[in-house]
C-alpha cells in the first residue's frame, strides 16, 4: 500500500459524488467513477446491488433503510470492494435511521448479517479490513452544497503595531489548551519550511478563528520579507485532517488584504466512510481533481494542480 493516499482519494471522490448539487458535477463524477469501476472486474452489477440492498429490512428491533442517494453510493462502494482487483470480503452498511446504530454486514457472496446496537441484540464483529459506510454519521454541513468551501479567506492586516493574519477554520476546533501550541509546532512558511517560532510568529486561537501575529520588530521585518517574496504559509495542527495553504502578499500599511487561501485534505475528512484498499488512483484526471476539489476538498496529493487553477 502506498501510504494512506489511495483510500483517502477514493473516499473524497465518492463523497463528492454523493454531495454534488450541480448536475454537471454529478454527471462527471458518475461517468468517471463508473468507467473506472468497470476496469476493476466487479462481481456484481449495479442492479444486483440495488435490488439486494432494497430487500434488506433489518430486524424487528432496528430497521435498515437507505435513501436513493445512499443506495447509489453503496452500489459503487460495494462493487469496488467486491471486485477482482480489490478482493475485499466484508462491507458494513449502516442505516439512514438515526435511532439505532445497527448495521448490515454484507459478504462478497452477497450474504447478509444484521448487527443490532441493542445490548442484548444480535451482533456481528467488524475486522480491521472491513469497509464501512455509516450515513447516519454524515455531518449536516455535508448535506448541503459545499461548492467552494475549500476556498478559505485569510485576511492580512498590516499596522504600525504589527502584522496579523486571520483565518476562520473549516472544522470545529476541539476544546484543547494545547491546540495553539500544536499549530505553532507544525505550521511552516517558505521554501525552506521554516517553523513559525524561528521567525518570531505566534499562533493565537479565538473561537474557530486562527490568528498569526508578529511579535518583535525583528519578526515584523522577517514577515515583511516573506510577504515581498510571496512565500507560502502552511497552517497545520498536526491532528486535523485538514491544513491550510496561504499565499503571502505584500500590502501597504493600514490596509486589509484577502490572501489566496486553500484548505487541503491531508487524509480522508469523510469519517462516515472507511475504505481499506491500495488500488492505484493514477486514473484520476485533472478535470476530475478540480471538480472534486470544488465540490468537497482537494486532496493533498492534488495540491499543485488545484493551486495553479485556483484564484481568489
Amino acid at each position: 500500500m502506498i501510504g494512506h493516499y489511495p483510500s483517502d482519494q477514493l473516499a473524497i471522490l465518492l463523497a463528492a459524488y454523493q454531495v454534488a448539487q450541480e448536475k454537471v458535477d454529478k454527471d462527471l463524477l458518475n461517468v468517471e467513477l463508473e468507467s473506472w469501476i468497470s476496469t476493476l472486474n466487479p462481481q456484481y452489477s449495479h442492479e444486483e446491488i440495488i435490488n439486494f440492498l432494497k430487500s434488506q429490512k433489518g430486524t424487528p428491533l432496528e430497521i435498515f433503510f437507505l435513501g436513493d442517494k445512499d443506495l447509489e453510493l453503496c452500489s459503487k462502494f460495494i462493487r469496488i470492494a467486491f471486485s477482482e482487483n480489490s478482493q475485499s470480503t466484508r462491507v458494513a452498511i449502516g442505516s439512514c435511521d438515526k435511532v439505532g446504530s445497527g448495521y448490515l454486514l454484507v459478504t462478497n457472496n452477497l450474504r447478509s448479517f444484521f448487527s443490532e446496537s441493542y445490548s442484548y441484540g444480535k451482533s456481528v464483529n467488524l475486522s480491521d479490513q472491513t469497509w464501512t459506510y455509516f450515513p447516519n454519521m454524515i455531518p449536516s454541513e455535508f448535506v448541503t452544497d459545499r461548492r467552494n468551501i475549500f476556498k478559505g479567506q485569510a485576511v492580512l492586516n498590516c499596522e504600525e503595531e504589527g502584522i496579523e493574519i486571520r483565518l476562520a477554520w473549516p472544522t470545529k476546533f476541539p476544546d484543547s489548551p494545547s491546540l495553539a501550541t500544536s499549530f505553532q509546532k507544525n505550521s511552516r512558511v517558505g521554501e525552506d519550511s521554516t517553523g513559525l517560532t524561528e521567525v518570531g510568529l505566534r499562533v493565537e486561537l479565538s473561537g474557530n478563528e486562527l490568528r498569526i501575529v508578529s511579535g518583535s520588530p525583528e519578526s515584523m521585518i522577517k514577515l515583511m520579507g516573506m510577504l515581498v517574496r510571496n512565500e507560502i504559509l502552511t497552517l497545520d495542527s498536526g491532528h486535523d485532517a485538514v491544513k491550510a495553504r496561504i499565499a503571502l502578499t505584500a500590502v501597504e500599511e493600514d490596509m486589509e488584504t484577502v490572501l489566496k487561501t486553500l484548505f487541503i485534505a491531508k487524509e480522508s475528512p469523510v469519517g462516515w466512510m472507511g475504505i481499506k484498499t491500495d488500488l492505484p488512483m493514477d486514473w484520476i484526471s485533472e478535470q476530475l481533481k478540480l471538480t472534486t476539489s470544488r465540490v468537497l476538498l482537494p486532496h493533498e496529493s492534488w495540491t499543485s494542480v488545484v493551486w495553479e487553477k485556483f484564484d481568489i
